[in-house]
């Protein structure tokens, strides 16, 4: 019964968060305006703290280990096969340029950061910190990269955008420059003083509730009748199919314990919010994105928990 609490203390509060923001939308509390400037504020304030907050914390320095580089080989691997079969599906269906994007980056791009770091927490407690942070510097970049190759692959006027443009934007990307600083620091042996150290620890602290109360107070249960099959697919992707093959994969590959569960949280972490800004802003399906967001979201509570609890009955973490 042990594993089941564990699991369920892991999960309820996200839930009940995630309550609170629908709540707060269905009162009127909160509203379009909200999202959008509470977007903005997790975007490029309270997540850029929180990764560079955890990464100097925890010491995250890119020295040359095996063990370390592999961990980061695999799931970076895990990341672009999953790309590549959703690419493939899209492929074999006869959907418009739009719906594919939007299809392909729902199924492989995950809510890691929001939703993960709290499960993970929850599970491990900081133990986990130094792998979340180095599997993120490199997650993240990743997640980005791809996401703009696939909306320009299926954007019909792709070849007229600025490449150089993109690759800027990726670059400028504040998740991105805050693991770069933290890395920095790091290296040179930089010390965060303390006042401001403390107050990094506050903005960190806004980071995860504010975010899973944008996903509840993004929450609809309209589906135009020919986003359905797209929608099935890709959530039952996200949190179902992909998780159970590569998560058993890990397992194949040695990988037990506090690795493992970031393995497979990386895989079973609900398709990220940013794809939706992201498929709006490359001319992809932008009301399949918030579906996907919010149906891989609702269904990730219950395949998440089953996935813990199984994997803490068989002993491998």
């Amino acid at each position: 019964m042990e594993y089941l609490i564990i699991s369920f203390q892991a999960l309820v509060p996200l839930i009940i968060m995630i309550v609170i923001g629908y709540t707060l939308r269905k009162t009127n509390v909160v509203d379009e305006s909200f999202n959008q400037k509470s977007s903005t504020i997790l975007f490029r304030l309270a997540f850029p703290v929180m990764l560079f907050y955890n990464m100097t914390n925890a010491g995250v320095e890119l020295v040359f280990n095996w063990n370390t580089w592999r961990f980061i080989i695999f799931a970076c691997s895990i990341v672009l096969a999953s790309y590549f079969i959703a690419f493939f599906i899209a492929e074999k269906n006869n959907w418009n340029n739009k719906t594919k994007g939007t299809f392909v980056q729902g199924a492989y791009r995950g809510n890691y950061i929001i939703i993960g770091f709290a499960i993970l927490e929850n599970l491990f407690g900081n133990e986990v910190t130094v792998g979340m942070s180095l599997i993120t510097a490199f997650i993240v970049p990743l997640f980005n990269t791809l996401a703009v190759i696939n909306f320009m692959y299926y954007d019909p006027e792709y070849e007229r955008i600025n490449y150089w443009g993109m690759v800027k934007g990726i670059i400028r990307n504040p998740l991105i420059i805050s693991i770069l600083l933290a890395l920095l620091f790091n290296s040179l042996k930089i010390k965060v003083p303390v006042t401001i150290n403390n107050t990094l620890f506050m903005i960190r602290g806004i980071a995860v509730p504010l975010a899973l109360i944008n996903i509840g107070s993004m929450f609809s249960l309209k589906v135009d009748i020919n986003d359905r099959k797209p929608l099935f697919l890709a959530v039952l992707l996200k949190v179902v199919l992909f998780p159970l093959i590569f998560t058993a994969t890990a397992i194949l590959f040695g990988y037990i314990g506090p690795s493992l569960g970031i393995m497979f949280v990386l895989l079973a972490s609900p398709t990220a919010t940013t794809s939706f800004i992201m498929a709006k802003a490359m001319n992809g399906d932008e009301t399949l994105a918030a579906a996907i967001v919010v149906y891989s979201t609702a269904t990730s509570f219950f395949t998440i928990f089953i996935g813990i609890s199984l994997l803490k009955a068989l002993g491998f973490f």
